[in-house]
C-alpha cells in the first residue's frame, strides 16, 4: 500500500504538475489506535486531509475511466512537527504514525458535491474535492502503478490544529464519524 498526498489545499485548480509526498505504508495509524506523540520534535500541530481509497490496479488511466478506480473516502490527520532543523528532510513527513487514518465510508452519491467535515466544534469545507480526482488520478498514474488499497489525499487543509497529548480526538465527514482516537 502507498499513500500519495497531493500538494494541494481544497478548492485549488489542479496544475499541471502539483507534486505530491509518498508515504509508506509503516507511517499508517488506523483502527481507532492512539497515536504516540514522538520525541523528536519540540512540538506538533495537525492538519487535516480528505482521502480517496483505490479499488483497480492501474497505469496510465485516462480521465474519463478516473471514478472507477476509488470506492470510499475519508479523513486522514497529518502531525506536523515544529523545530526540526532542514537536515531531517524526509524523516519529518515520514516517520511512523505520520499518518492518521480515520474510518472509510461510501462515496457520496455526488462526489463533486460539497464535502462537508466537523472539527473540534467547527464545519469545514473540502469543496467539490470528488470532482478533481478526474485530474488527480491520471496524473499520478503516469507516474506510479495504483493498485487495490492504495489511498490517494487529494487535498489537505490549509489550517492547522492544535492538540495537546492526551486529546480525545473525534472529527466526522458528512455527518458521519470518521476519525476518532487519543493523543498519547
Amino acid at each position: 500500500m502507498k499513500i500519495f498526498r497531493c500538494l494541494r489545499t481544497p478548492g485549488e485548480s489542479f496544475s499541471v504538475s502539483p507534486g505530491f509526498l509518498l508515504y509508506p505504508d509503516s507511517a499508517v495509524v488506523r483502527d481507532g489506535k492512539p497515536f504516540f506523540v514522538p520525541a523528536f520534535a519540540d512540538g506538533w500541530t495537525y492538519r487535516l486531509g480528505l482521502a480517496w481509497r483505490v479499488c483497480r490496479l492501474g497505469k496510465t488511466i485516462g480521465p474519463r475511466f478516473a471514478d472507477r478506480y476509488y470506492d470510499a473516502v475519508s479523513l486522514c490527520l497529518f502531525p506536523v512537527p515544529a523545530g526540526l532543523p532542514a537536515s531531517f528532510g524526509d524523516v519529518a513527513t515520514s516517520f511512523d504514525g505520520a499518518v492518521i487514518m480515520g474510518q472509510w465510508l461510501p462515496v457520496p452519491d455526488d462526489a463533486g458535491a460539497q464535502i462537508l467535515c466537523r472539527a473540534g466544534g467547527e464545519e469545514f469545507s473540502f469543496g467539490a474535492d470528488g470532482g478533481s480526482m478526474e485530474s488527480i488520478i491520471p496524473w499520478i498514474s503516469r507516474y506510479c502503478t495504483l493498485k487495490i488499497g492504495d489511498v490517494i489525499v487529494s487535498s489537505v487543509l490549509p489550517r492547522e490544529f492544535d492538540y495537546p497529548i492526551d486529546s480525545h480526538v473525534e472529527i466526522s465527514l458528512c455527518r458521519r464519524p470518521c476519525l476518532d482516537f487519543r493523543i498519547k
